[in-house]
């Protein structure tokens, strides 16, 4: 009797489960297609999910996961991604009770963003971490230990962390470099401004499509009830122009 019992609960929980995926995947305009397997009892189960999505304006997503949880949530889980014509990767552990909260590790290569936008070719690859508890509100921290390679044919980096508390957030030593282009950014952004900012990009093309001309800006730490920061525009001797 008890084998029956859990054996209609995993039927139950796979159709639901099926039920609610497609639902959001009609919603944001995809196309799925798959295969779901659950295996054991809600004490205790394995999963494996594979599937093929085309979202709109994310391109085409070929996704392989399987894991290990109970009610509570996936005790161990990883996820693998065809994405952008490079791979993307995830594991860690979610749960949804009591709360959900999570801690992922993430990785990714030869993802070429130009897939989606033609403008901004290129070749990247990603090491970043997350980790976070959505309760009465959201706590969550996101480390971008490094996202590098190349895009427009120039070397790009990016490192630094965000963190949001509530109504809080703070973003913590970003550091951005493409091609001679540098952006510093470090604060606390609530229901006012302290955010600390440097932008020095000899060239503003190594930055944005159809730019010219270079820009200087800097600014220091310090309160505004503005959401608008101060700063100052440094032309080039011939103007800066973008288009």
């Amino acid at each position: 009797m008890a084998a029956g019992w859990r054996c209609r609960a995993i039927r139950i929980a796979r159709h639901l489960a099926g039920a609610a995926l497609a639902a959001r995947r009609r919603a944001a305009g995809a196309q799925p297609q798959g295969s779901f397997a659950l295996q054991g009892s809600i004490h205790r189960y394995h999963y494996e999910l594979d599937g093929l999505l085309e979202l709109a304006h994310l391109g085409r997503l070929t996704l392989h996961s399987r894991g290990d949880g109970d009610r509570d949530g996936l005790e161990t889980t990883t996820a693998e991604a065809q994405w952008l014509n490079g791979e993307l990767t995830a594991s860690g552990q979610v749960y949804w009770a009591p709360a959900l909260r999570w801690q992922l590790q993430l990785a990714g290569r030869e993802l070429d963003p130009g897939v989606l936008h033609p403008d901004w070719p290129g070749r990247l690859s990603l090491r970043a971490a997350s980790h976070g508890r959505y309760d009465e509100r959201l706590d969550a921290a996101l480390t971008i230990e490094e996202l590098a390679g190349t895009l427009r044919n120039k070397p790009v980096q990016l490192t630094g962390a965000a963190r949001v508390a509530g109504d809080v957030y703070t973003l913590e030593a970003l550091a951005l470099r493409a091609g001679d282009a540098r952006l510093q950014a470090a604060g606390r952004l609530d229901e006012q401004w302290q955010l600390a900012w440097q932008l020095a990009a000899p060239d503003l093309a190594d930055l944005l499509p159809n730019a010219s001309g270079l820009v200087q800006c800097k600014r220091p730490a310090e309160r505004c009830a503005s959401a608008t920061p101060n700063h100052s525009w440094k032309p080039a001797p011939e103007g800066s122009t973008y288009q």
